[in-house]
């Protein structure tokens, strides 16, 4: 068990964790994709709001409303990687 916790588990989430974020980023920007078999979501009620109003601010807000929501995940990743890198080179 003392095995499992301080050597195979830290290996396990830093071979997991790259792949992990970058199936959940791709499932967050595939929601657009999904939207047009199931409920509506951000981009499309986006859409349609510019569309009505012949405005871009919709559009602008749903970008910012994806970048609010992404960038954070994608940085913690990024810092992640490069924690393992310095550890696993020691």
């Amino acid at each position: 068990l003392l095995t499992l916790r301080k050597v195979v588990l830290p290996q396990a989430i830093r071979v997991v964790t790259p792949p992990m974020t970058s199936n959940c980023v791709s499932m967050f920007k595939d929601t657009s994709l999904a939207s047009t078999v199931a409920l509506p979501e951000l981009l499309k009620e986006a859409t349609n709001a510019q569309s009505l109003y012949a405005n871009p601010s919709p559009l602008i807000g749903a970008a910012l409303v994806y970048l609010i929501f992404l960038w954070p995940m994608v940085r913690l990743v990024s810092l992640l990687e490069e924690r393992f890198k310095t550890e696993k080179k020691r």
